[in-house]
């Protein structure tokens, strides 16, 4: 993840960020509906060559769009105004103004609670349909309509929040503000009416599903990552894979503390409610303490770009 970044800030202008990262992510909830079956399919089949082939069926971009022979001249001039002009490539990584940085904590915290919560949906959530009395079948279609609907929220939310800032309705941290409500309370409301469901399974279903969906609104926190820092937005994002990577360990841990001597629905719906005051909590640190604007140590030797240009879009 932290690699597409890089390639991202060669692509993206800003009246764009939010649409083109929602669909750049967007792709990860349709893979798992769809790469996975045809990505077994291309790996058994010989006269496709067999499992290589998985590595190169999905390869179908290009770094920089001076690479990309459908890009015209014109628009790479474009898209290079928009562009970070390093003076020094060999710019150090400001390691202690990463870690001491509120804009970055917000970062960590939100996109933590919110990823750790959505593995432990994606991997624990049969186990929790099978305690409503679903079948292996009926779990197998009802885990992958949740996918199907983070990538249309992914799409829809991107595109809304550029509109919004655009027409100025809010400005950039209002709005990023604005889609971590959706993107954390929603979740938060959710889970934790869960318990008041136990024993109606599609509502707990519907609960469960709406709060899986939600985490396609990609342009709350990862779009804002590079909007505090272009040259180290692939660090951020790298911190903030490995602490929810490491954090989503505890989830399991927890739950299976929870179910060891009964495995109910009722434990399960405490175990929701713990994730839904985490998600709260996430939601709040955001709220406070978020920026939109870049930071001034991740500037480094980097002169003014057209980013900087743009008032109606800078102004906060």
């Amino acid at each position: 993840m932290p690699g597409i970044y890089i390639t991202l800030r060669k692509w993206i202008v800003p009246s764009e960020r939010s649409t083109l990262v929602s669909i750049a992510f967007s792709g990860s909830c349709i893979a798992e509906v769809c790469c996975y079956p045809l990505s077994t399919w291309i790996a058994t089949s010989s006269s496709l060559g067999g499992w290589p082939m998985s590595y190169y069926t999905y390869t179908f971009i290009y770094d920089d769009p001076v690479d990309d022979p459908y890009v015209s001249t014109k628009e790479v001039e474009y898209l290079k105004g928009f562009q970070l002009e390093v003076q020094n490539k060999d710019v150090p990584v400001p390691w202690c103004d990463i870690f001491t940085s509120t804009a970055v904590w917000s970062i960590i915290v939100a996109q933590t609670s919110f990823s750790s919560s959505y593995l432990f949906i994606l991997t624990e959530g049969p186990s929790y349909l099978l305690t409503l009395g679903f079948t292996t079948i009926h779990i197998a279609v009802l885990t992958s309509i949740p996918s199907i609907l983070e990538f249309m929220v992914s799409l829809l939310s991107g595109a809304a929040a550029d509109v919004i800032i655009r027409r100025e309705y809010l400005n950039v941290l209002n709005t990023r503000k604005f889609i971590m409500i959706l993107h954390m309370g929603i979740p938060g409301i959710c889970l934790f009416c869960i318990g008041y469901f136990e024993n109606h399974a599609a509502e707990c279903v519907v609960l469960l599903t709406v709060a899986f969906a939600s985490g396609g609104m990609y342009t709350g926190t990862f779009t804002n990552i590079m909007e505090i820092t272009k040259e180290h937005s692939q660090i951020i994002v790298g911190i903030v894979t490995s602490t929810a990577g490491v954090v989503g360990f505890i989830y399991p841990l927890i739950l299976g503390g929870l179910i060891k001597e009964d495995n109910t629905a009722n434990q399960w719906s405490l175990m929701f409610r713990i994730i839904a005051a985490v998600h709260i909590f996430a939601m709040i640190f955001f709220l406070i303490f978020a920026k939109a604007e870049q930071q001034e140590w991740s500037h480094g030797n980097i002169t003014k770009t057209r980013d900087e240009i743009i008032q109606h879009y800078t102004l906060r």
